[in-house]
């Protein structure tokens, strides 16, 4: 799983920015940055992102992993 590609892919496709996740995690802006930078988050981050962007938890994760298949 990598979870920091899948959000670099979402808040590109919904054209977003890091603040604007930060926000709605409830984060600062270096920790999102920071999430974008690990493959891994934890289970409470990784619960919300997928309701955020509107997606299901297997098709969060999937992007990321597609992306590094494709790579």
């Amino acid at each position: 799983m990598n979870t920091g590609r899948s959000i670099k892919i979402q808040l590109a496709r919904h054209d977003r920015s890091v603040q604007w996740l930060a926000d709605q995690l409830g984060l600062t802006r270096p920790h999102v940055s920071t999430l974008i930078g690990q493959r891994h988050c934890s289970g409470k981050v990784l619960e919300r992102l997928p309701e955020i962007f509107d997606m299901s938890v297997s098709e969060f994760v999937a992007e990321g992993e597609e992306e590094t298949k494709s790579a």
